[in-house]
């Protein structure tokens, strides 16, 4: 078995081997019999410090020792992290999603026609020399939930698991041993709606808090349902086709329409013309016009904390970084006062105009100094250690892998165990890896 000293030894080489390390290679401090830690490894008579050092300096480059470092991560998560049952494997999987979603199927480079082209993304990644399986029939998994067929496994294996491991152990880190990070980079999750003026504004002001919209998700789907249905009436009343879109008040479909030769003409311009200016069937036309109209955003989801440089909102970024917006937001009088129980039910609103905002208090629901500059709505959450809801937490946690170090991260989890608990984890590392 491992002495303790194992322990201080290995530590301080972490500490080293990740910030540089300036070793005498004939350094050669026995740690353990290599027999103990992996049997019928081809590796020497003993594992040194410098056998040590070079399996973490080198991980960039070798990926032998990439391995090792990801197993030994992998290792510690589960058994050191304060990950709770399923939530590692959930957020893995997020993190999955969202790497293809962003870096392929939302990326033009990988579209034909405005849609995404899977063989196309295959054939580009092949000529890189990634390995991508062949189309499995009846597989899940993230890549086929996203409704993709390849098979993906050796590309996520060799290119993204390391980092996304990584930064599942920065996160559980940060969020269960240095809280104050997320604490002091002040994260607001922010849901924005723009209004074209004041009149427009104070109208949706009233009917959200009278209880027409639950929310402002509910106010996104009510414009693109009412885009909808305009785009009905104009593929009935300009080309004289009825759809399920144009419904009279009974909510039957209204099936007669006469269009006049003007309104027809630029219609049929519009509903023949598919993604990229293609020309296509009116039927394509219409859907591709309705898709459009189901996909169009009208709020803005960020998350947003100190580090954030950009304009927001014209200068609305400063008041919402106030160190005391919590206190503002929970149980303010005055707002209470005004909606009721409502805005308790909403949650926490700010409701301000663009304009004189150093006099900036959410009290003021709408700050007036003029009628026909844009207002916004702004939702607002403030993110930190006592935050319970997990994808909120996420999005600010993932903004922070810079304020923490790998070797900081690593000798922490490494110095928290115990000396058989570490002794065990090397063993199975190296078992996996070198053979």
């Amino acid at each position: 078995m491992m002495k303790k000293g194992f322990k201080l030894i290995f530590s301080a080489l972490l500490a080293l081997t990740l910030v540089g390390c300036s070793c005498d290679k004939g350094y050669n401090v026995k740690l353990t019999e290599s027999k103990e830690v992996v049997s019928g490894s081809k590796l020497n008579e003993t594992i040194t410090t410098q056998d040590i050092y070079d399996y973490i300096s080198q991980a960039s480059t070798s990926p032998k020792n990439k391995a090792f470092i990801l197993e030994l991560v992998k290792i510690i998560l589960k058994e050191k992290s304060g990950y709770k049952s399923g939530e590692l494997t959930s957020t893995y999987n997020y993190k999955l999603k969202k790497y293809f979603e962003d870096n392929f199927i939302n990326d033009n480079s990988y579209k034909v026609n405005g849609e995404f082209d899977e063989e196309l993304l295959v054939a580009t990644l092949r000529s890189q020399m990634a390995q991508i399986g062949d189309p499995i029939t009846g597989a899940t998994g993230v890549t086929y939930d996203l409704g993709l067929k390849y098979d993906y496994s050796k590309y996520i294996a060799n290119n993204l698991d390391y980092d996304i491991y990584i930064e599942l152990l920065k996160e559980d880190y940060i969020s269960n041993n240095k809280s104050t990070i997320l604490n002091k980079s002040k994260s607001r999750i922010i849901t924005v709606y723009s209004a074209e003026n004041l009149e427009d504004m104070e109208e949706l002001v009233q009917d959200i808090f009278s209880g027409e919209y639950d929310s402002l998700e509910d106010l996104e789907e009510t414009k693109r349902a009412e885009a909808r249905k305009e785009l009905g009436r104009q593929y009935c009343e300009n080309l004289g086709l009825p759809n399920e879109y144009y419904l009279d008040e009974n909510g039957d479909m209204i099936e007669s329409c006469s269009p006049t030769k003007s309104s027809y003409d630029s219609a049929l311009s519009k509903f023949t013309t598919c993604a990229n200016s293609t020309m296509c069937s009116l039927k394509d036309g219409f859907d591709y016009q309705i898709k459009l109209a189901n996909e169009t955003e009208y709020l803005d989801k960020q998350l947003i904390n100190k580090d954030t440089t950009e304009v927001l909102y014209e200068n609305l970024l400063n008041q919402l970084l106030r160190d005391d917006i919590k206190d503002m937001l929970v149980g303010n009088q005055k707002m209470e006062d005004i909606f009721g129980n409502k805005y308790e039910e909403l949650g926490n609103f700010v409701v301000t105009r663009t304009a004189d905002l150093n006099s900036f208090d959410p009290k003021d629901i709408i700050h007036a100094s003029g009628p026909d500059s844009t207002c916004y709505i702004v939702l607002v959450k403030v993110v930190d250690s006592s935050t319970e809801n997990i994808d909120d937490k996420q999005m600010a946690l993932e903004k922070l892998h810079s304020k923490v170090s790998d070797t900081s991260v690593l000798l922490h989890y490494v110095d928290d165990m115990n000396v058989e608990l570490l002794e065990e984890t090397l063993k199975e590392a190296y078992k996996g890896i070198f053979k």
